[in-house]
């Protein structure tokens, strides 16, 4: 839409041009962006639980997060059911969801 409107301080009317967004369009659009991201956050967290989150030093057996609630011991550590040692954290988990999460 385009419209004459007068300025100072030549106060003659100048052409202004407005442009309006229809709001069903623009809350559709809001609404599909919102319903993506939220696919993608779902799918960066899929992919985290799935991951292995803890690994045996001595045979690099991997568990995560859920397999490894069984195998903790009395003293509360966890430890790999093949060879008894203490596991550790996987760092290149971290790195790849970092990774997801800068996508």
């Amino acid at each position: 839409m385009s419209r004459n409107e007068i300025r100072p301080p030549s106060n003659r009317p100048t052409p202004k041009t407005y442009f309006s967004i229809s709001p069903i369009a623009f809350v559709e659009t809001a609404k599909l962006r919102l319903a993506m991201m939220q696919k993608h956050l779902q799918d960066v967290m899929k992919a985290e639980l799935k991951a292995p989150d803890l690994v045996c030093t001595y045979c690099k057996q991997t568990y995560t997060t859920l397999e490894a609630l069984a195998l903790q011991n009395a003293q509360g550590m966890f430890e790999c059911k093949d060879c008894r040692v203490e596991l550790t954290r996987n760092d290149s988990k971290k790195d790849s969801a970092q990774k997801d999460l800068a996508k």
